[in-house]
């Protein structure tokens, strides 16, 4: 019977890890699509305001606030096509 218990407990708890990896996950997506929609937003309000370049700076700044935010964990990438551009270049000459 406690042996039984036990069992159970481990159960539980495994349940329970595996609900909260489950739940960063979800924030994590959250939090990126967040990101993507004030992206959006910025861009849709640039796009419509052309005629006064007052607060423009203050944009520019925010654009490029978020896009380090986001572009973080894919520089490894950038790096690769990088030089599959320099490979592509030098074919070409």
């Amino acid at each position: 019977m406690l042996m039984l218990l036990l069992m159970m407990m481990m159960m539980m708890m495994m349940m329970l890890m595996l609900l909260m990896m489950m739940m960063m996950m979800m924030m994590m997506l959250i939090m990126m699509m967040m990101m993507m929609m004030m992206m959006m937003m910025m861009m849709m309000i640039d796009a419509d305001d052309d005629d006064d370049d007052d607060d423009d700076d203050d944009d520019d700044e925010m654009m490029m606030m978020m896009m380090m935010m986001i572009d973080d964990d894919d520089d490894d990438d950038k790096e690769e096509e990088e030089e599959e551009e320099e490979d592509i270049n030098n074919n070409n000459n």
